[in-house]
């Protein structure tokens, strides 16, 4: 597949909502011209670092709503119920993380990749 197929086949991704915006800031980054590849490689560990940081935050936010939620003693199964939950909560915040709706990424890269 050529480099134009695969564009055209983003840009029709992206018009329908299923591309996630890391995936094209990423794409953006290993694009640029006249930067060099270890740069490039910094400004996408950063990037990833970004996302690293929002998640948590969001995982922080997702948990602290569960936990206003009251446990029912009928429909509670336990601790596994408990550990499965928290995989899932830190699971979806990555998910959210990751399509960039929350936008603190964008503000943290934005302002860290000035320092680089």
């Amino acid at each position: 597949m050529s480099k134009t197929q695969i564009d055209s086949q983003l840009d029709q991704l992206r018009q329908m909502g299923k591309v996630n915006n890391f995936a094209d800031q990423l794409r953006q980054i290993q694009e640029e011209e006249g930067v060099s590849e270890s740069k490039k490689g910094e400004k996408a560990k950063l990037l990833d670092l970004c996302h690293k940081v929002e998640s948590m935050l969001v995982y922080q936010m997702v948990k602290g709503m569960r936990s206003t939620v009251p446990k029912n003693d009928f429909l509670h199964a336990g601790m596994p119920e408990d550990i499965f939950r928290d995989m899932l909560d830190h699971h979806r915040a990555e998910d959210m993380s990751r399509t960039g709706n929350f936008g603190l990424a964008k503000q943290l890269y934005n302002q860290l990749s000035r320092c680089l």
